[in-house]
């Protein structure tokens, strides 16, 4: 069994139709025309509880990211391109149209579809200050809900989960709290705000080095907090989640406070310049702030960048983090090779064992997410979840792709790696070794400071469209350290705000490009990488940059065409094997440590 991942995938389609009848019902109520319903919650995680999956209990789609938009006679659920054809397969097509969201934003559909005037009900919890501007901005009346019609009708919700609050070694995080807000305060007094209403449970946990598990896979505490530009802050969670030691740690100058107590706090910033992100704060808080009479200002969350660019100790843990899941991969990957041939191998079955090798390091906490176990056609579908009802037997001749990633007390590791299962095609070849080049290009680039996300991502992609291939998600995304795998203050992608930021030293970020042929095969190869000034790199004009590759796991060889691989292509794969062997060995287990060393030889071998 894995006791992080259920395989269980509630199965709605038959309840839809009376589940969004008794919403339109709920129109009259709710004075309005039409009702927006994200995945989402009150600190606009992508990560939730059980009890927010709202999207989920309305349409039956499980995906970590959609909305709906619910009108009188038609239903529009927003998806991008991972989720386009599981929205398909989850939902009722009759009832329920699926848009791409990157082609046609809820906003812009909106505009083209609905009479003039039409009032869309948005609950302000689940929504962005700044997406609601942009509805209101493109010409679309936004009715802002006190509360949100699906907690009525859901009637076996599932309750909360309010885990206690515990303290981050200092030797992970690296920087005790309070030097953290006093920098950050100083950074306020400079550009005159009175303080910041930060609304990220991410943030917050980096800010006040604390830890939780209220959500699955990110172990944060959900709570918000204010940081006034004193350095004082409050910290609005239960103060019987912490004990004494925890408590002490965050010394006097952080007053704790119920959620409920928010208003009271907001009553210092009465005409007073109160920051917020309009990205990452739900507009709801907007709403209180400005009840209170603060002057709500615009500006960016002040603990994205540091956050985002890790300090030496954050990077150690993150690299001790790889070699225990390099070695759990290994054992994993081992396994595989003498299982498949026995045949009846399942995705289940796969996706159960590696959980239990990560379990044997004794230092997993959790899943970084739901394991991505997916083979032969299935694995042409980016974000694959495999259910009881999906779950198929791996057949020879097929790629299996797993895309999976541990919470360990040091970090966060996200890793894919696509394993042939005996021969497979030339087409299939083809593909793996296209992928494999993209990732090594990004891997051993070196680049000028002022590089963004966007332009990675396009020479990441290069190599691919000189075949015409491409993929439709991004080359790369934000980890957090022992936070979220998903860290959005930067991306490699063709599209997006974060990804017109240049990259800093100590970010750490994944680099999974893929191919994938829908039903037929899917291909994607994934490590986690920090970037660094190179001890090397002589520039006159500007400084440069290269990436560590953190990640530890031998890339199966097998599925490669030689002759398609470049003379620096071929050296680099062979010394990256040679540093995991080297660097996982002592770790792994007796019956992987042969299997390593074959698996990790030379190319000329």
């Amino acid at each position: 069994m894995a006791p992080f991942q259920c395989f269980d995938l509630p199965d709605n389609r038959a309840s839809i139709p009376e589940r969004l009848a008794l919403l339109r019902a709920r129109f009259q109520d709710l004075q309005a025309g039409a009702l927006l319903l994200p995945r989402s919650d009150a600190y606009l995680g992508e990560f939730i509880s059980p009890a927010d999956e709202r999207l989920a209990w309305a349409t039956g789609f499980t995906g970590s990211a959609g909305t709906l938009l619910l009108l009188p006679t038609r239903a529009v659920l927003f998806l991008d391109g991972r989720y386009l054809v599981q929205g398909s397969q989850q939902t009722d097509p009759s009832l329920i149209e699926i848009v791409n969201v990157h082609l046609v934003p809820p906003q812009t559909w909106i505009r083209e579809n609905l009479p003039p005037a039409t009032r869309v009900a948005a609950d302000p919890w689940l929504h962005s200050i700044a997406f609601l501007r942009w509805l209101e901005q493109a010409g679309t009346p936004v009715r802002r809900i006190e509360s949100n019609p699906v907690d009525g009708l859901w009637l076996d919700r599932p309750p909360r989960r309010h885990a206690p609050v515990r303290g981050l070694d200092p030797d992970l995080a690296g920087e005790d709290s309070h030097l953290k807000r006093e920098r950050l305060a100083r950074l306020l007094r400079k550009e005159e705000f009175a303080g910041v209403l930060i609304a990220s449970p991410e943030s917050v946990n980096w800010l006040f080095n604390i830890r939780g598990s209220d959500t699955p896979n990110t172990p944060v505490v959900q709570a918000c907090a204010l940081l006034r530009s004193d350095g004082d802050a409050t910290l609005l969670v239960d103060a019987q989640r912490l004990d004494s030691a925890t408590r002490n740690r965050l010394g006097d100058s952080v007053h704790l406070a119920a959620p409920s107590a928010l208003c009271s706090e907001l009553a210092d910033f009465e005409d007073r310049r109160l920051a917020m992100d309009p990205h990452r704060s739900p507009d709801r808080l907007r709403i209180l702030a400005e009840s209170c009479g603060a002057i709500v200002t615009d500006r960016e969350d002040p603990v994205v960048m540091p956050k985002a660019q890790k300090n030496p100790a954050e990077l150690e843990g993150m690299r001790y983090a790889h070699r225990l899941d390099g070695a759990a991969m290994a054992s994993f990957l081992a396994w595989l090779d003498r299982r498949w041939p026995l045949g009846g191998l399942t995705e289940i079955e796969a996706a159960e064992k590696l959980e239990r090798c990560r379990l044997e390091t004794g230092e997993l906490q959790d899943i970084a997410f739901d394991t991505i176990s997916a083979s032969g056609p299935n694995a042409a579908l980016p974000h694959y979840r495999v259910s009881r009802a999906s779950n198929r037997a791996v057949q020879q001749g097929e790629l299996l792709l797993m895309d999976s990633g541990g919470q360990y007390r040091t970090g966060t590791t996200d890793i894919t790696r696509t394993i042939a299962i005996g021969e497979v095609s030339d087409d299939a070849r083809t593909a793996y070794t296209l992928v494999l080049r993209a990732m090594i290009r990004l891997s051993s680039l070196e680049f000028p400071e002022y590089a963004t996300g966007i332009a990675l991502d396009a020479i990441a992609r290069e190599v691919l469209w000189r075949h015409g291939q491409d993929y439709n998600h991004g080359t790369g995304h934000g980890v957090g350290a022992g936070l979220g795998v998903h860290e959005g203050s930067f991306s490699l992608s063709s599209r997006g705000r974060n990804a017109l930021r240049p990259l800093k030293p100590g970010f750490v970020l994944s680099n999974e490009p893929g191919i994938y042929m829908p039903g037929n095969f899917g291909v994607r190869i994934e490590n986690l990488l920090t970037c660094e000034a190179p001890a090397s790199a002589k520039c006159e004009h500007s400084a440069r940059l290269s990436f560590e590759t953190l990640t530890l796991a031998p890339i199966d060889r097998r599925p490669l065409r030689l002759e398609l691989l470049q003379d620096s292509e071929v050296l680099w794969l062979d010394a990256y094997h040679a540093r995991v062997a080297e660097t996982i060995h002592p770790l792994c287990q007796s019956n992987a440590r042969d299997w390593l060393r074959h698996a990790c030889r030379p190319l000329s071998q």
